[in-house]
């Protein structure tokens, strides 16, 4: 970049490189920068200079409207004067009209509707109007992790980063989206405590973006939100979902495998094994799972006490190494199709759902019964609340062993998962056609 004085005023220039010149539209950049004082033109040259180097970036890569709205916005952020912000919301404008593809002075011609809509999208996103709700999440998550552990932390993220998914922009975040946002949760099976948690999370992250002009401090879309209790309508119905029997969990098995769906029978074996969730399993990855001490760790569960390491039953051992060693994208249960929000157990879960209608089950059974039966049969062998509560992943609600323990050892959940016994005969079939 080089100035150069024209008549008493300061223009800025920078040569693009010859083979991109085509991608970014130009030979030259240049920009009057309305000085004539040498030390005010070398603060507006180098704004101009990061915004053409930034434009040459993404002609090599395409084009990425959220880079460059960030690239303005942290300028406006920057600014001393009102004249210093004058100059950039006009250059804001001329960014936003390149991508609109028409001068900002014709938006409001005839014909031009498209333009205009391109053009104040741009504008909004780049003055502040539109920020993306995870744009401050890395900044934000820096300023707490020295007090936190890396698992709260990890949690902590997977939360604002679900979220965010949703709420695309801080201004979509509005205390009735938000309600109704809380009550999906509850009403999918998510525990109060997990959606109080979440909102928690989401809570501190508002705050560093009020503190950093990213969202607005009043209204706060997070006040005075109200978060179904257990004993709620939607809550008592999921409770009500009760367990298979080990009978019908072979039978369910069989059935799978009759109908030549490994996926599925490959998810309902590790199900009965383990009590793991379905979205646990589905989303668990190779470097999770230790063939050689024999367990596997689950990350990024529904509650703090869902990240835990289980130990891999003698008779599922066989088929975890298959899994392992055939995997091809590094998930345990390979291949199976994500869907936008990258949860990998929606399309097998539906297969569940016709397999077990297939043998007569009701809306009461479902593939989180499988979970119920491996706790009934670990209460029947004798196995201790509290190594349960490991294994599965619950939360104990003792002071002692809740809030004072770290947890039962290894060796000790491994003893008891090798107490699950599903038997060897074929009843219980007919069990399963009541409703």
């Amino acid at each position: 970049m080089y100035l150069v004085l024209r008549h008493q005023t300061y223009w800025a220039f920078y040569d693009v490189p010859p083979s991109l010149r085509k991608a970014v539209g130009r030979q030259r950049f240049y920009e009057n920068l309305r000085t004539g004082d040498l030390g005010q033109a070398r603060i507006k040259a180098a704004v101009c200079e990061a915004q053409w180097l930034a434009a040459i970036e993404r002609a090599r890569r395409g084009t990425d409207i959220t880079e460059e709205t960030a690239f303005w916005r942290q300028r406006l952020r920057d600014c001393k004067t009102d004249e210093e912000r004058d100059w950039l919301q006009e250059r804001i404008l001329d960014a936003g009209s390149k991508h609109a593809g028409m001068d900002w002075h014709e938006a409001d011609e005839p014909g031009n509707e498209a333009g205009r809509d391109a053009l104040d999208r741009f504008v909004s996103m780049a003055m502040g109007g539109l920020v993306p709700f995870a744009e401050h999440l890395d900044e934000y998550l820096a300023t707490v992790s020295g007090g936190i552990e890396a698992k709260s932390l990890h949690m902590k993220r997977t939360n604002l980063v679900r979220f965010g998914k949703l709420f695309e922009h801080t201004a979509d975040v509005e205390r009735t989206a938000v309600q109704r946002w809380a009550n999906a949760e509850v009403g999918n099976g998510a525990a109060r405590a997990t959606v109080l948690r979440a909102i928690g999370d989401l809570r501190g992250y508002w705050k560093f973006l009020v503190s950093v002009n990213a969202a607005r401090e009043h209204p706060d879309p997070l006040d005075k939100l109200s978060i179904a209790s257990a004993n709620s309508s939607k809550s008592s119905k999921a409770d009500a979902r009760k367990a298979f029997t080990a009978a019908d969990v072979r039978n369910l098995l069989a059935e799978a495998r009759k109908h030549g769906d490994d996926e599925l029978s490959d998810l309902i074996e590790l199900g009965m094994w383990t009590g793991a969730r379905r979205e646990e399993l589905c989303a668990l990855r190779v470097e999770k799972v230790d063939l050689k001490a024999g367990y596997f760790e689950v990350e990024d569960a529904k509650t703090e006490a869902g990240w835990r390491q289980v130990p891999i039953h003698s008779k599922l051992a066989p088929k975890m190494r298959r899994l392992v060693k055939a995997s091809t994208d590094g998930y345990v249960l390979s291949g199976l199709p994500a869907n936008k929000y990258g949860v990998r157990g929606g399309a097998v879960g539906k297969r569940f759902a016709r397999l077990r209608q297939s043998l007569g089950f009701g809306p009461q059974h479902v593939f989180h019964s499988v979970r119920k039966t491996v706790a009934t049969l670990l209460e029947d062998a004798g196995v201790p609340e509290n190594v349960a509560a490991d294994i599965l992943g619950h939360e104990k609600k003792t002071m002692t062993y809740g809030l004072y323990s770290g947890g039962t050892s290894l060796k000790t959940k491994r003893a008891a998962i090798e107490k699950l016994d599903y038997g060897r005969d074929r009843g219980g079939l007919q069990a399963g056609r009541r409703r």
